[in-house]
């Protein structure tokens, strides 16, 4: 790593050199496209995938083309900001403030810090060009070429307006990469609109970028979904040009894909990042250098393919029915497969490439339909395989992911069935940057709306103090001792300390789920605390959260249920709440029980406090939050219900032992009774038969 560092210090150093004096730095000019390469979008189809996309989804076609239409009109909207410019794009504007990033030497440009303009990922979400993709599917849809010539002169434009170390577009090898990507894989759309001249200034600047992207790989010591995304660039542009290096770049992001499944993807599917919005990113990159290497009669390792099919698989389990995912962790609404304005939104396109790709009726259940995705990167007969393939319910409804920390009960796989996920595992990988300080929380997904929800992540850059606020742990469905936080953060993608979390009991019954994890976050403090909590699922509508402290004195405790703006909150008593969805759904909940072995029990109150929510990157809405305040002793707890019947019945009866809890009524079959006990190895066990 050190010859690593020293490499990229020395050319940096040679290209501020070459800026300085005015040389122009090295073109690639024997590129072209390479012979004999098939694309996985083939233009020889053309007719029969419109006729299959207008078929499967009718709805898309007038939204695809008004769309386009704004494209044309140069109007985006991208990560909450809306982009218009007039005859020619500013690629280099940052929207809230209207001013443009430097367009000197690269290296120098100051993009973090106080110094800098603004966030720089809104030029650079623009100049990843995947809204060619709308471009280009208009194009087909219409037949209208004027979509298509749009398409080859933003290319030109861009090329011409952003040389080689100049601007923020040379900043990062992931955003130019994608870039490049994005111009491979969108080509055969525009490809009978460009002429000899574009298509020699095209082939040798995606060498150029496939050069920076080799040169600029982000091969760190705790390499993430950079060095992902980085070899994807590398594995697609060595198929796809034609130039002395082609086969170097494909074998090296190859292999750098190999390794990176082994490196960062747990045993059990799960990305080490810990969120599950980049654990997607991954695996697009995955999925896409599929579809390239398919089209041209290559293929992943089998060892490599058991993995990206494990992957596959965690996905399926822990997202909800209408597609969306428990947002734990970063996200930045970013995409590898980026077909559909919808696409940030929608986890469940990946399931359906997974089901042709692996054979998986399971996942063509809980992909709940066709997703374009595969229509274009699998092809036409691929898609006539899903629309033929018998979907099945996946086998089981709970799981847990071990290794990666999460643990999924589940109601069952129908639209209306519930989901809550638990989060026991690492803050993250390595410096852990994408990781959030939210250990042992929760988020809950019943009767078509989330419920219990993360606050998000809102922007990187835009406000420190922001980003830092909904990265600590009362930004989570989670309990903060004495207004600290869990892990103690260092700059704003990397933390000085790490709460370390185990699970320390996982059981899934026909009836009744039971998870239990603890961390360490608070052993820092004067009088040192762990924090241990249980859910207890009771199928098929009543969750119960069990939290304990072990420690020798009191402390100023908060455990917060975040909510969605558009979730109603009614405080029926101190302790008694009732949350109502959009469409009149509710979700029932109390502070059970509070309880101490010496007779002091904890004095939590509930309270609805204005908060903040970030439903996507760069955007913060106003919204509330309940929040259970007061004082807790040592060895004390508290249970807190939810149930969505409202005649289910919960109670609870202190003992020497603990709390009895007695949860009958509803949907529950008979009565079930458990015993919630601090000293326990168990918090949680069953004293009653189900």
């Amino acid at each position: 790593m050190i010859v690593d560092k020293i490499r990229r210090r020395a050319r940096k150093q040679l290209e501020r050199t070459r800026f300085r004096l005015g040389w122009r730095e090295p073109v690639i000019h024997r590129a072209n496209i390479a012979p004999g390469f098939r694309h996985p979008i083939d233009g020889r189809e053309r007719e029969r995938l419109v006729t299959l996309y207008r078929s499967a989804f009718p709805d898309r076609v007038p939204a695809d083309l008004e769309e386009a239409r704004r494209f044309l009109a140069h109007e985006f909207h991208f990560l909450g900001q809306d982009m218009k410019f007039g005859r020619e794009i500013a690629w280099s504007r940052d929207p809230p403030s209207g001013r443009d990033w430097s367009l000197g030497y690269s290296g120098d440009i100051q993009y973090r810090g106080d110094g800098r303009l603004g966030d720089v990922k809104y030029p650079w979400e623009l100049a990843k060009h995947q809204h060619f993709f709308t471009l280009g599917k208009a194009a087909w849809l219409s037949g209208n070429a004027a979509f298509a010539r749009e398409m080859v002169a933003q290319i030109d434009h861009f090329i011409a307006t952003n040389p080689y170390a100049r601007g923020v577009h040379w900043l990062s090898a992931l955003e130019a990469g994608t870039r490049a990507v994005y111009w491979m894989l969108t080509y055969p759309f525009y490809a009978d609109h460009a002429d000899e001249a574009f298509l020699a200034r095209l082939w040798a600047s995606m060498a150029q970028h496939m050069r920076f992207v080799e040169t600029h790989l982000s091969v760190e010591a705790y390499a993430n979904n950079h060095l992902v995304a980085d070899a994807a660039v590398l594995a697609i542009g060595g198929l796809f040009l034609d130039c002395a290096s082609g086969r170097q770049w494909h074998e090296l992001g190859l292999g750098h894909l190999e390794t990176q499944l082994e490196r960062q993807v747990h045993a059990d599917g799960v990305h080490g990042e810990k969120s599950v919005a980049y654990h997607r990113y991954v695996l697009d990159q995955y999925y896409l250098v599929n579809a390239f290497l398919k089209a041209n009669c290559g293929s992943f390792t089998a060892a490599a393919r058991a993995r990206i099919e494990r992957m596959t698989e965690y996905l399926m389990n822990i997202v909800h029915p209408d597609g969306s995912i428990p947002a734990f962790g970063d996200g930045d609404d970013a995409r590898g497969i980026w077909c559909r304005p919808s696409a940030i939104h929608d986890y469940r396109a990946l399931l359906a490439l997974g089901a042709v790709e692996f054979g998986r009726a399971d996942f063509k259940h809980a992909a709940r339909g066709p997703a374009e995705e595969s229509l274009w990167l699998q092809g036409a007969d691929a898609f006539e395989a899903f629309l033929a393939l018998e979907a099945r319910i996946p086998a089981t409804a709970s799981r847990a992911f071990p290794e990666g920390g999460y643990y999924v009960m589940r109601s069952g796989w129908e639209a209306d069935s519930s989901v809550l996920s638990f989060d026991c595992g690492a803050l993250g990988h390595g410096r852990a940057g994408h990781g959030h300080a939210d250990a042992l929380s929760v988020q809950l997904f019943a009767a078509g709306f989330p419920f219990l929800v993360d606050a998000g992540t809102f922007s990187y850059n835009l406000d420190y103090g922001w980003r830092d606020r909904l990265r600590g742990t009362r930004a989570h469905n989670t309990v903060m001792i004495d207004d600290a936080d869990q892990s103690m953060m260092a700059d704003r993608m990397s933390w000085r300390t790490q709460a370390q979390t185990k699970c320390r009991h996982w059981n899934s019954y026909d009836a009744l789920d039971i998870v239990e994890g603890e961390h360490d976050g608070y052993a820092r403090l004067g009088d040192p605390v762990t924090h241990r909590r249980a859910v207890v699922f009771v199928k098929p509508d009543v969750w119960l959260v069990c939290d304990t402290l072990a420690c020798a004195q009191s402390h100023r405790v908060e455990a917060h249920w975040h909510l969605r703006p558009d979730c109603q909150l009614e405080l029926v008593s101190p302790r008694d709440f009732i949350l109502r969805s959009p469409t009149g759904a509710e979700l029932r909940g109390s502070l059970l029980a509070q309880w101490s072995a010496d007779g002091a029990a904890p004095a939590l109150m509930a309270e609805a406090v204005d908060d903040w929510i970030s439903p996507n990157y760069g955007v913060r809405l106003p919204a509330r939050t309940l929040r259970f305040a007061g004082n807790a002793g040592a060895n004390s707890l508290w249970v807190t219900s939810f149930a969505r019947s409202a005649t289910a019945r919960c109670s609870a009866v202190p003992t020497d032992r603990g709390l009895e809890i007695i949860i009958e009524g509803g949907a529950i079959s008979g009565r079930v009774r458990l015993l919630v006990n601090p000293g326990a190895d168990a918090l949680v066990t069953l004293i009653h038969p189900l």
